[in-house]
């Protein structure tokens, strides 16, 4: 019985502690899981804020991205339409309603060539339009999540190619002399030349009173083997540039009768030059571009000093490295000039055919061809809109009394103005309110004396062409037929018609006085007074007479307008800030 109850007590006791025991096991489960469940509590919650941050930081980089892309199609379509302007170069969307937000901002950037692309946003440039210059397109935008601008954003830089397509397209010829000279005056001269100066073979010399308001062309022959040198002495002035098949020299400058060059040099040969104060690009303008003053040769650059120091606006680059005293020349803000390797200038419109791939057509020597006026040419017109008058013994009646264009025909036989190999057209004080052409026959010497000021409207202005027909025809060539020139005097007259004197001769005497107009002429001829070239064209249709230009770049000139296709290229980097 002792036994018994002995047995039942220690039975009770170890149940109470199995009981104590399990308790624990129960609360130490509990705690497990209370601890899993706050983990994966904790887990969740962290995911789903991390998703909510995720988001909010793809809504602003997306956001980014479409203010980049609204960007870049406001600005094809801006340069599509030709208006681009400074708010093409921006876009916000951070007063609408809700997000996501964008700010985005691009900039044109131009680099010298050879240069890196830029790879960040440049503060001192503000966000113009691209031009023709441009390099790079820059766009920097930022997006902004849905709930707040101040709160997840994303900022991207994205670098695009700015593509540039040049066109130049003849639209015309221009006068001058033929052989050395071709262009606008020619010859020797020793005043000044307003327009182009096109020297179409051999070389040229630039004298020292001669001031040649426009550029100078030294083409070396249709194929660039003729000459094609330039060489400038003291006190010779050109507003424009120098383009040179050739080299480019000087020679007899000094401090008080310098070299001036408004614009740019560029030679296919050398370019050596002494300082003695000249100065090149000083007439550089925005419009210009930034390459405008640079001296750029297909060969040696050797810059030395002689006397005062010259200066250079732009860049000075050569086929191997240029040597220039630094004492002698400097760009014009004092600062050091340094050259650099860099290819052979290109020539546009090429010069010969040589830098065209063997081609004339398109190339300067082309646009300047000789054009022919010969006998049976029809000025009239097709129906005639040009009255004719045959031999007339009072040219400045017919002229006055013209309500068109009007013909003054000299080449018939039985002229009285004609006596034995010569026609003198004489003029005197009077109005010529149309246009009018005077003939003279081939074979014959051409003789123009204007003795008195003529008058005429001034919009449009009223011309004479006086034109001594070609002796042949079909050849491309200056057929005179005569020993000796024709002669043009106007005197101290003035002369409102512009005029334009075309012979396939060269011209006696030197031309003195002021004249508006152009010379076309096929041999030599001196000048001393000032002429100024404008284009000229004859109205009636179809004209033998092609539009004659004064120029060879720009609006009227005889390469055409030149224009540039714009576009925005790919892009060629992406990052984020």
């Amino acid at each position: 019985m002792l036994l018994i109850h002995h047995l039942s007590v220690r039975w009770r006791r170890s149940q109470a502690e199995d009981q104590g025991v399990a308790l624990v096991l129960v609360v130490f489960v509990m705690l497990i899981g209370l601890i899993a469940t706050a983990t994966i509590a904790a887990a969740i919650f962290f995911v789903i804020n991390g998703n909510v941050g995720n988001r909010r930081s793809t809504q602003s980089f997306i956001a980014a991205e479409s203010g980049r892309d609204s960007v870049v199609a406001a600005l094809t379509a801006a340069i599509a339409a030709n208006s681009c302007g400074a708010s093409t170069m921006t876009a916000n969307s951070m007063s609408q309603g809700s997000g996501p937000y964008f700010d985005t901002a691009a900039q044109a950037i131009q680099v010298a060539a050879g240069g890196s692309a830029p790879t960040s946003w440049n503060n001192a440039v503000s966000p113009d339009c691209p031009t023709k210059d441009t390099s790079y397109v820059v766009i920097r935008s930022t997006g902004y999540g849905t709930s707040s601008v101040a709160g997840e954003k994303t900022t991207i830089l994205s670098v695009y190619q700015w593509q540039v397509t040049q066109h130049t397209s003849q639209s015309g010829t221009m006068a001058g002399t033929n052989g050395s000279f071709h262009g606008v005056g020619g010859g020797s001269s020793s005043n000044t030349l307003t327009g182009d100066l096109v020297v179409r073979t051999s070389d040229y010399t630039c004298s020292g009173s001669s001031v040649i308001d426009g550029d100078l062309w030294v083409l070396g022959g249709s194929d660039g083997t003729n000459g094609g040198n330039v060489t400038l002495t003291g006190g010779c002035h050109i507003t424009g540039s120098i383009f040179a098949n050739g080299s480019i020299g000087t020679n007899g400058a000094n401090p008080s009768n310098p070299i001036i060059v408004g614009k740019s040099l560029l030679a296919g040969g050398a370019i050596t030059m002494s300082s003695n104060g000249t100065t090149i690009g000083g007439a550089c303008a925005a419009a210009d571009g930034s390459s405008c003053g640079q001296v750029a040769s297909g060969g040696a650059v050797q810059l030395s000093k002689t006397g005062s120091a010259g200066t250079i606006k732009g860049a000075v680059t050569g086929r191997t490295a240029p040597v220039i005293d630094p004492l002698g020349w400097t760009h014009p803000d004092g600062s050091a000039l340094v050259g650099a390797v860099g290819p052979a200038p290109t020539f546009t419109p090429p010069l010969n055919s040589a830098q065209n791939g063997g081609s004339t057509a398109g190339t300067v020597y082309a646009m300047t061809t000789w054009i022919e006026f010969g006998a049976g040419i029809a000025w009239q017109g097709t129906p005639a809109t040009a009255t004719t008058s045959v031999c007339p013994a009072d040219p400045n009646a017919v002229l006055a009394a013209a309500t068109g264009p009007v013909i003054l025909d000299y080449s018939r036989s039985g002229c009285s103005a004609t006596s034995g190999n010569t026609t003198t057209i004489a003029l005197t004080a009077g109005s010529v309110p149309q246009d009018a052409v005077f003939l003279v026959a081939p074979g014959k010497s051409m003789k123009v004396q204007i003795n008195g000021s003529l008058t005429g409207p001034s919009s449009p202005t009223s011309q004479i062409f006086f034109v001594h027909q070609s002796l042949n025809t079909g050849n491309v060539a200056t057929d005179c037929g005569r020993p000796s020139g024709d002669s043009f005097t106007s005197g101290s007259v003035t002369i409102a018609p512009r005029i334009m004197v075309y012979t396939p001769c060269g011209m006696d005497g030197t031309w003195t006085g002021t004249l508006t107009g152009q010379f076309y002429v096929g041999g030599s001829m001196t000048y001393n007074g000032d002429f100024t070239c404008l284009p000229m064209s004859w109205i009636p249709t179809p004209s033998p007479m092609p539009n004659m230009n004064c120029k060879i770049l720009g609006s009227g000139g005889a390469a055409g307008s030149t224009t540039y296709t714009l576009s925005l290229g790919n892009l060629i980097s992406q990052a984020e800030q």
